[in-house]
């Protein structure tokens, strides 16, 4: 039976872990303004890489987890291994500003974590389709 805490995030919506900085999309061109603050809340939560832990997953019970690809103290391979690692086997949201060949990347993680859905959201794409 679900813990009433359980009920309740249930009840919320989606609840989101984004691991390591989305700043670090800032980097890329034509993105630095477009990446706003965001402060954590009861569905959306922030821990480093280096946090990352089975108590932190048990805690928040992410429904999805968000990173950027490449980031500066780890990528979505490293993620995607020590997610496996951990037992988590939801929804995985990989950031980039754009790659040449996306079925490349979707096939390496799904080598090192095969039970992940995982997934690359193109920023670039979203942002420009937006503007319009």
């Amino acid at each position: 039976m679900d813990s009433p805490a359980t009920e309740v995030l249930a009840a919320s919506g989606p609840v989101m872990l984004v691991v390591g900085r989305l700043s670090t999309l800032q980097r890329g061109p034509r993105v630095a303004q477009q990446v706003p603050a965001v402060a954590p809340t009861q569905d959306l939560h922030f821990c480093e890489y280096q946090e990352l832990a089975a108590e932190v997953l048990h805690d928040i019970q992410p429904t999805v987890v968000l990173s950027v690809l490449l980031g500066p103290d780890f990528d979505a391979l490293d993620l995607a291994r020590r997610l496996r690692e951990l037992g988590y086997t939801g929804m995985y949201r990989a950031l980039t500003a754009g790659l040449p060949d996306p079925a490349l990347v979707r096939a390496e993680v799904a080598n090192v974590a095969p039970d992940l859905d995982f997934e690359l959201f193109n920023i670039s794409a979203a942002m420009s389709s937006s503007a319009r």
